[in-house]
């Protein structure tokens, strides 16, 4: 694809992500609410926008990653949203993580004006963002998933096509749901085998390398936890948010999984005891408290 791409939301995730794309090749042009941001991204070899409207007047394809759904669906619907001023034929791609009946939403009105869409959120972190490793899930039409192929295998390693519409927020949802469990069920258990004596460096090699391994074991605790460093990959009050919107997902489907509302009311607590801006990893020190 030879198309410029537009790219929305230079937090610490959109900007190493757009910084893959034009590593890649691409032509990019950015834009985010704190014009500071974009002064690292031009030196990057982005071209720079000054408001949302300059750059969909310069891009085909357009990604949006930003913090939260608020965000997302003032950029894209109602008064100053752009689906309205596009171009027929035009991409949206939202990589946020959202909640479903908003990106449905927004998968209707761009089909009202004939603009095309994918909802493919994120994960892998910071490292997988700076190494573009990171997995993408992807929902919407596979057309427009084929034709947009290249720009996720700049910046992902792991391409998951989920299939229909709102399919790839689902599919994300689901993952840090269960994201948030191991790492309450491991802080709580690191907490249990230091009570026992247990060195939590000695516990987590053995973990690692028996039953109890997890992305939580190799990479959080270990880069976290073990490290006694709690400055945000990904926060507490961003997991919180995900965790919020999937449980609120499962009651429209008469769902009430218990492992997650506890996960979710750890992680309230966490965010009540003033952790929220730091890495979620410091929810360990609720179970130390």
């Amino acid at each position: 694809m030879n198309k410029t791409i537009g790219f929305i939301g230079l937090g610490k995730m959109g900007a190493r992500m757009s910084k893959r794309l034009i590593q890649a090749g691409f032509s990019v042009v950015v834009y985010d609410i704190c014009h500071t941001k974009m002064d690292d991204m031009q030196l990057a070899g982005a071209r720079t926008a000054t408001t949302i409207q300059e750059l969909i007047e310069n891009a085909e394809v357009i990604i949006t990653m930003l913090p939260q759904p608020a965000d997302t669906k003032k950029v894209f619907i109602g008064r100053t949203g752009i689906i309205k001023d596009l171009e027929e034929g035009k991409i949206i791609i939202d990589m946020s993580t959202s909640s479903l009946s908003l990106t449905l939403k927004i998968y209707q009105e761009a089909e009202s004006h004939n603009i095309k869409m994918l909802d493919a959120p994120v994960s892998g972190g910071l490292n997988g963002a700076e190494e573009g490793t990171l997995t993408i899930m992807i929902g919407g039409p596979k057309k427009v998933f084929e034709e947009c192929k290249t720009i996720f295998e700049a910046i992902g390693t792991n391409i998951c096509f989920t299939g229909k519409a709102g399919n790839g927020v689902t599919m994300k949802l689901l993952n840090n749901l269960v994201y948030s469990v191991n790492m309450c069920a491991l802080s709580e258990v690191l907490v249990l085998g230091e009570s026992l004596g247990l060195e939590v460096e000695q516990m987590l090699t053995a973990f690692k390398n028996s039953s109890g391994g997890s992305y939580c074991v190799e990479n959080k605790a270990k880069n976290y936890i073990l490290a006694n460093n709690f400055s945000p990959g990904f926060s507490t009050d961003n997991l919180l948010k995900d965790i919020s919107l999937a449980m609120e997902l499962a009651e429209k489907h008469s769902q009430k999984p218990a492992f997650c509302g506890l996960a979710q009311k750890y992680f309230k607590i966490a965010h009540a005891q003033g952790l929220g801006g730091e890495d979620n990893s410091s929810i360990i020190k609720i179970f130390r408290n």
